[in-house]
């Protein structure tokens, strides 16, 4: 992916310097510039990118240019005077609304360039509009053509690592009902999860305007987001039970497994003690879970393996619904 945008960026910068000098330019360096700008991660940043680009351009060569042509500015002073009339209100513009920051710097240009090239304020004002219009066609085109990338397909990797990060946080979870919960990696895990839904839906945006646009027949990305969001704080633990965890036969000195650590220990299950130290450390764990769900809002919902798991099931989907509806 990182290595696509360096490609496409060295063509579209290549291909508007041989255009602009073709097409005689005044300044070849504003269409380089601009087409380097414009060339984003995916085709859809490209075309928002584009877009405000020229419309900021637009708005700021249209002003610059009815601020040189309206107001003298022969002497050093008036010049001040001048720029400062025309930055001041697109300053505030491009503060208020980021994306058109280029429109300052447009006006800057229309007016100071003249003194350089011997121009018009008009003539500068509507080359430096070309420029800009043939840098952003070229990066657009270039973003379309040269390895295209999709910005639902950034979707899809966003979401992906999204999970894998999810999956840390859980086992940092659960793994506090054994060995004491961390709450600052905790915090951590969820900080870094946030920001990674916050990139998720950057790139959906850009996927939502590529459908919009009609490149790209990718199915809506709503769905996905809402359950990632539903995921990160929405967490159901299903525990299975046995009654022979806390009533063990006696069956004399007999091997025993652990499934995690894979390593087999002989136990005497007739001797008295030994069936209580596990009644009392079920008892422990079964009170650290009663302790640990509430604070955490996590609904716990424990099945038998002697029960029909079905009822279970039936309440817990009726607790949540309510608890859904009231939200």
């Amino acid at each position: 992916m990182q290595l696509g945008l360096t490609l496409r960026v060295t063509i579209a910068a290549l291909v508007a310097l041989v255009l602009a000098q073709y097409l005689a330019m005044p300044l070849p360096l504003w269409t380089v510039l601009t087409a380097v700008i414009v060339t984003q991660m995916s085709v859809g940043r490209s075309l928002k990118v584009t877009l405000d680009y020229f419309v900021g351009t637009l708005g700021g060569a249209l002003y610059g240019g009815a601020i040189a042509v309206l107001v003298p500015h022969a002497s050093e002073a008036a010049l001040l005077a001048v720029l400062a009339v025309a930055i001041a209100p697109l300053a505030l513009i491009a503060a208020i609304k980021p994306s058109l920051n280029v429109a300052p710097i447009t006006a800057i240009i229309v007016l100071l360039v003249p003194s350089m090239t011997h121009a018009t304020p008009l003539d500068s004002a509507i080359y430096r509009v070309l420029e800009v219009a043939l840098g952003g066609i070229t990066g657009l085109a270039v973003s379309f053509l040269v390895l295209p990338s999709s910005a639902h397909r950034q979707v899809l990797v966003a979401a992906a690592r999204t999970l894998d990060l999810m999956v840390r946080a859980l086992g940092e979870l659960l793994g506090g009902l054994t060995h004491g919960l961390d709450i600052a990696t905790l915090h951590q895990l969820q900080d870094v999860i946030g920001q990674a839904l916050v990139e998720l839906d950057s790139f959906a945006l850009e996927a939502e305007r590529e459908r919009s646009a009609r490149l790209s027949t990718e199915p809506d990305t709503g769905p996905l987001r809402r359950t990632l969001l539903r995921l990160r704080h929405d967490l159901v633990m299903i525990r299975i039970s046995d009654k022979r965890e806390t009533q063990l036969p006696k069956l004399g000195i007999i091997p025993v497994q652990d499934k995690e650590s894979k390593k087999t220990l002989w136990v005497n299950t007739s001797f008295g003690n030994f069936r209580n130290r596990i009644r009392e450390h079920h008892g422990i764990r079964e009170k650290e879970l009663t302790d640990f769900s509430p604070k955490h809002q996590i609904n716990v919902v424990t099945v038998d393996t002697d029960e029909n798991y079905t009822p279970q099931l039936l309440k817990l989907f009726k607790v949540r619904n309510k608890s859904v509806k009231s939200v």
